[in-house]
């Protein structure tokens, strides 16, 4: 008896632990299925937010990148940028469907600390040339603006980091299946979504029906294709997130998937979540 219980917890260690590897390795499967994936877009036009023209001021600094033959609109906080010396970065994916100051003004936590922060917008927002996609021409407009930045003269190109909200949480989250991407660590508020996309039936741009079309734009299904880790944080007040919760912890197991949940709400636990999000930085930088 004693002999059978121990090779049953064998049998068990063995494979929980030969999941949890499966889990950890990276594979190229996400980047191969979207190497043959064409979305089909039913709905072009622009990104389904109003906005306001960007300008210079006398915080901000507006900017042009290019992707995809598109020169599309960015905003660089002048705050901690230094001709002598090369800084840190910390590119902020917007929330919602377009780019204003005040998203910049929003990561005084990351400039106290030294960052320089610089946020894109994408292609058919502010006015920019292209199609609103949702989640996938979007992509690689976040992955385009990058690189641009880490070419610049102020950055440190060994110290990248993403953050996104709501959205821009999904860019960032999706930012972490992709190669060749600068950044050392990816993470998000309010980012983590589900394929169905419930509730945004009417600014869907694609047909769906075509589930496929769903997979591809979410990292929670797949969640094995990461390359980097991604932290995600959560509201435990944040209804349209926090209601998943129970998908999200098991899908994530044993990854590089890290969830952590967050007092407040969809809004509130930004700022909190900056800050811890900080704190994982700056322990890697020492």
């Amino acid at each position: 008896m004693k002999f059978h219980r121990l090779f049953v917890l064998y049998t068990l260690t063995i494979l929980v632990y030969s999941c949890k590897s499966k889990l950890q390795e990276n594979n190229d499967t996400y980047l191969t299925e979207k190497s043959q994936f064409h979305s089909k877009l039913v709905r072009k036009g622009k990104a389904p937010q109003g906005y306001e023209d960007l300008t210079n001021t006398t915080d901000v600094i507006k900017v042009e990148y290019p992707s995809n033959g598109n020169n599309l609109l960015g905003l660089i906080l002048k705050k901690n940028i230094d001709s002598t010396k090369r800084k840190p970065i910390l590119v902020y994916l917007h929330g919602g469907f377009a780019l204003g100051e005040q998203d910049l003004l929003d990561c005084e936590v990351f400039t106290k600390q030294g960052y320089i922060v610089f946020a894109p917008s994408y292609r058919g927002e502010n006015g920019n040339s292209g199609n609103f996609e949702l989640f996938l021409g979007e992509v690689e407009d976040a992955k385009q603006s990058i690189k641009w930045i880490a070419k610049q003269p102020f950055a440190d190109s060994t110290k990248i980091y993403v953050f996104g909200h709501s959205v821009g949480g999904g860019l960032s989250s999706l930012l972490s299946l992709e190669k060749g991407v600068p950044i050392s660590k990816s993470g998000s508020s309010g980012g983590l979504y589900s394929q169905d996309f419930y509730g945004w039936e009417d600014i869907l741009p694609y047909d769906r029906n075509n589930l496929l079309e769903g997979k591809m734009r979410v990292l929670v299904e797949n969640i094995s294709s990461m390359q980097i880790d991604h932290y995600a944080f959560i509201g435990t007040k944040d209804e349209a997130s926090y209601s998943h919760k129970d998908e999200f912890d098991e899908k994530s197991k044993f990854s590089k998937l890290k969830i952590n949940y967050i007092e407040g709400d969809h809004f509130t636990s930004l700022e909190p979540s900056m800050k811890k999000f900080i704190e994982i930085i700056n322990k890697e930088k020492k």
